[in-house]
């Protein structure tokens, strides 16, 4: 899977834990996920290389739609910094 859809995240308002750990993608669309209420995003053991692929999750997840984001577990991927 190279991008997870973002329809898929339409209808979680609500959700506060995002499990994606081992999907195997290269990206997220992190920058534009509706996600307001979630406090952990674990996207470790995937292919990630870049923290472009997550937008602005790393540099102010306030600005991408999760004002709540205390947590990001990026381990196990081939990002950079």
């Amino acid at each position: 899977m190279s991008l997870i859809s973002q329809e898929l995240f339409h209808y979680v308002q609500r959700l506060r834990y995002l499990g994606l750990a081992g999907v195997e993608t290269d990206s997220l669309p992190a920058s534009s996920l509706p996600l307001p209420a979630l406090v952990e995003l674990d996207a470790s053991a995937n292919r990630l290389a870049h923290l472009a692929h997550l937008g602005g999750v790393v540099n102010g997840a306030n600005a991408n739609g999760m004002p709540e984001l205390r947590r990001l577990n990026l381990s196990s991927n081939m990002v950079r910094y």
